[in-house]
């Protein structure tokens, strides 16, 4: 029956995985859309699977010590009721995933990851007369344990963020391979700087680029000559 109190532990994971992926959906569109980033020519994209992969590693391997460690801390050792002990245990991060869950905010489901990655950890506590050298050992343990995995996952942190290229960049990028761009400056020498700036201040990004793409050079270069 204590074993069977274990499926609290499988349950955290099924709706660890579904909150992580919504959470990590909300962080690509704030990068996309700039919230975060605020920049218009280089968007941060965040690799969620291999995030997800090393947080599900960390807490694989925090299930797997909070039972080790709740056993060599036990005065009396039994592995029924260290089982039974860490089932109930992980009902609590299985609630505050669910929390995750049912607020959809990027920064409720941040803070509840990192409760549960501050809560686990105390398991092995539970039931236990806790002493100096208990605290020191079990910490201790767990550091080394995140440390050996963030090693193993290394290769795949230093992938975890990248900078690409926003579509505005490669628009701007082309203009000058191609020498439109300088073209445009010249033609802008000629225009009320003033009035510009109080044009492009109503214009949005998309539609500053759709303006470019359908912007004749030669033609205006023959409109601005009529005024000059």
């Amino acid at each position: 029956m204590r074993m069977f109190s274990l499926i609290s532990v499988v349950i955290f994971f099924i709706i660890e995985w579904f909150m992580l992926g919504r959470l990590f959906a909300a962080i690509d569109e704030r990068l996309a859309t700039g919230e975060w980033t605020n920049n218009l020519l280089f968007q941060v994209v965040v690799e969620s699977e291999r995030a997800m992969t090393v947080l599900f590693l960390l807490f694989a391997t925090f299930f797997v010590l909070s039972i080790i460690m709740h056993w060599v801390l036990s005065a009396n050792k039994s592995w029924s009721v260290t089982f039974g002990t860490v089932g109930v245990a992980w009902v609590v991060p299985s609630l505050l995933a669910l929390v995750a869950w049912f607020i959809p905010n990027p920064y409720v489901q941040l803070v509840m990851v990192l409760l549960q990655l501050t809560f686990i950890p105390l398991i092995p506590f539970i039931g236990q007369t806790v002493r100096l050298g208990h605290v020191l050992l079990n910490w201790g343990v767990h550091v080394v344990a995140t440390a050996i995995v963030l090693f193993v996952q290394w290769s795949s942190i230093e992938q975890l963020f990248r900078i690409e290229q926003t579509e505005l960049f490669e628009r701007l990028e082309g203009y000058v391979n191609s020498g439109e761009l300088e073209r445009f400056e010249r033609l802008l020498e000629t225009i009320d700087v003033e009035q510009l700036e109080r044009i492009l201040n109503r214009i949005d990004v998309d539609q500053l680029i759709r303006i470019l793409e359908r912007v004749d050079l030669d033609q205006l270069e023959r409109i601005l000559n009529l005024f000059s």
